[in-house]
């Protein structure tokens, strides 16, 4: 039974829509895992069996009726402890919240609620989703399943380490800086950063950003796409929400791929002389590139100018962490760490002249990679330069500038497994496209993930048959 642990959501939902297992049952099997496997990866933080099992049971009692049955209708999902879950802890790795219940849930969840989702419970998160590792001080640090003492990434790393061991079918996150995208690499998971808008934000201090964007982790793309029919689609909540209806991701997923062009690249500085990289990460991307061209596509050496993406980016999160964080960090500083205070007085100490600086330079590399987007359909480079670290590491020297522009030009990008390195971990591929080409991203992910099959390896101990 606890191979069904491992199966696409995709496979357990048409189990359940034949009989073959009732939702109580395939939440039964995921407690256990839940239960075997957690205590020494710490991912879901808080757990609410209780109301899983209320769910479950209304899920199998829709079904005996024959009523209409969601997508999600008695799948486990595991949340991301960024977002409020009605009657549910949630704390954002805050101490400042580590009491905190909410009375509503945030808009993901609640679309996850009306599709029939059981919900498993919360997933680790660092403090207000700001860090590279997923440790906070309300519930420590997170470890890799492939690999006890090394990192996950952050900041939803406690969804894809959930997903990675079997103990969640799919899981939310969000990403401001590559926080779907990095931790999914580092566990064999997919992680998508769709467009922004395309999942609407709907609690924020600021509905107008759009760095930050909530996304779904999953085992395959077919899963991901099952997702976001469920979560993506407009709201009025959001003034920036994506017009595009939830049901254009019911398209085939399969479609040809001759005449397409695909920029390819090692790094950000379009030369192998570049950034620094790990040899057998290089490796493993460059023995991907034959995928690319088998499927028929036309794969040139290209990369666009815009090295300049990370050090924008990450003034533009120190206004986000002001305006999500201004006053509260003031009245309640011995609560947060140093890391969030040096973004909050960094922010501070900007003029108007530096903001207005910034959305000039913003708009400059927009208009380059624009220009790029002319001549290549995708982009495809690593997810990272680097393998995992060891866990609770110092996370300031590792380079995230591959996952930087998406955020800052609002382009659509997915994490795909892509091999293991030469110590057994994960290595991720990533696919970026033009903003609004979410399905497309997702296609040609699905046709590098039909020829790789790399999702299928689990971790240690955790293989078919244990």
């Amino acid at each position: 039974m606890r191979d069904l642990c491992f199966l696409p959501a995709t496979q357990l939902s048409t189990m359940l829509a034949r009989r073959d297992i009732s939702a109580t049952e395939l939440l039964d099997v995921h407690l256990q895992q839940i239960e075997q496997t957690n205590p020494a990866l710490n991912a879901i933080v808080t757990h609410t069996p209780a109301l899983a099992g209320k769910q479950a049971a209304a899920s199998d009692a829709r079904r005996a009726r024959g009523e209409q049955i969601g997508p999600l209708d008695g799948l486990p999902v595991a949340s991301k402890d960024k977002f409020n879950m009605a009657g549910v802890r949630s704390t954002y790795g805050s101490p400042a919240f580590a009491d905190h219940v909410p009375d509503d849930d945030d808009l993901i969840v609640a679309r996850e609620r009306a599709a029939g989702a059981v919900f498993l419970g919360k997933t680790n998160t660092p403090e207000f989703s700001f860090g590279g590792q997923t440790i906070n001080p309300v519930f420590g640090l997170t470890h890799n399943p492939y690999g006890k003492n090394m990192s996950v990434s952050g900041s939803s790393g406690g969804s894809a380490v959930a997903l990675a061991s079997g103990m969640t079918a799919l899981a939310n996150g969000s990403d401001i800086a590559g926080s779907l995208r990095a931790p999914a690499a580092w566990c064999n998971v997919v992680g998508f950063r769709p467009t922004p808008g395309r999942i609407p934000v709907g609690r924020s201090n600021n509905i107008w950003e759009e760095f930050s964007v909530h996304g779904p982790m999953a085992r395959t793309v077919a899963d991901i796409v099952l997702y976001l029919s469920v979560i993506s689609g407009p709201s009025d909540m959001s003034p920036v929400s994506w017009q595009g209806p939830a049901s254009g991701f019911a398209a085939s997923l399969e479609r040809p791929w001759q005449g397409v062009r695909i920029a390819w690249s090692l790094d950000m500085s379009g030369d192998e002389n570049g950034q620094q990289r790990d040899p057998d990460m290089v490796k493993i991307i460059a023995g991907a590139r034959p995928v690319f061209t088998g499927l028929g596509a036309d794969v040139q050496d290209a990369c666009p100018d815009i090295r300049e993406a990370t050090g924008i980016l990450n003034r533009y999160k120190c206004l986000a962490a002001l305006s999500r964080l201004d006053g509260l960090i003031d009245e309640k500083p011995d609560l947060f760490k140093p890391d969030i205070h040096q973004l909050v007085d960094r922010a501070r100490s900007f003029s108007a002249s530096d903001v207005i600086d910034l959305d000039r330079k913003r708009s400059d590399i927009w208009q380059r990679a624009a220009r790029f987007f002319e001549d290549y359909d995708y982009l495809v480079w690593p997810v990272t330069p680097c393998n995992p670290i060891l866990a609770g590491a110092d996370d300031s020297v590792l380079a995230w500038d591959m996952l930087d522009p998406q955020p800052l030009l609002g382009l659509p990008a997915i994490s795909m497994p892509c091999g293991f390195s030469d110590a057994g971990m994960p290595v991720g591929i990533q696919i970026t496209g033009r903003r609004g080409d979410d399905f497309g991203v997702l296609q040609l992910a699905h046709a590098f993930e039909r020829e790789t099959e790399y999702w299928k390896k689990r971790p240690p101990g955790l293989e078919a048959g244990h």
